[in-house]
């Protein structure tokens, strides 16, 4: 696993190889002058947002593979739970990274309860989040603060 510190160095080397196997291929991305990393006379110039955006999607996908330590802090959100259409009471809460791996949680969760405690039934469900001035009701996990 590549370290916080060792990160940028990491992600910078990557785009090193992926700007020489353009070169190497004679693939030229171009790019705007007046841009400050500009150099007409390099092949390939990622530089500012290009450069920005590659690293920022390259991060994620190491992120996702576990090459990089998801750094982002877990964030607890709220869900209400429906059954055949009608709201129960109480929330099911989940700790996610973000608002759709929240969503996936919460409905694996509910999956999970209602079939070990109704094996044989086959209840219609649904999780919403429980939302705050039209957002989703959600606070920082004690472990980030």
């Amino acid at each position: 696993m590549i370290k916080k510190e060792d990160k940028s160095e990491f992600i910078g080397q990557i785009m090193d190889l992926f700007e020489d196997f353009l070169d190497e291929y004679g693939i030229k991305i171009p790019q705007k002058e007046g841009v400050d990393d500009y150099d007409p006379d390099t092949p390939v110039n990622l530089c500012e947002k290009a450069y920005d955006d590659l690293a920022e999607q390259l991060e994620g996908f190491f992120r996702s593979w576990g090459v990089i330590k998801d750094e982002r802090p877990q964030v607890e959100y709220l869900f209400t739970l429906s059954l055949n259409g009608i709201k129960c009471d109480g929330t099911i809460s989940v700790k996610a990274k973000n608002t759709d791996e929240a969503y996936r949680k919460a409905q694996d969760l509910a999956e999970t309860e209602l079939s070990s405690s109704f094996p044989s039934l086959d209840i219609p469900y649904d999780v919403e989040p429980v939302e705050e001035e039209g957002y989703p009701l959600y606070k920082l996990s004690q472990e980030c603060l």
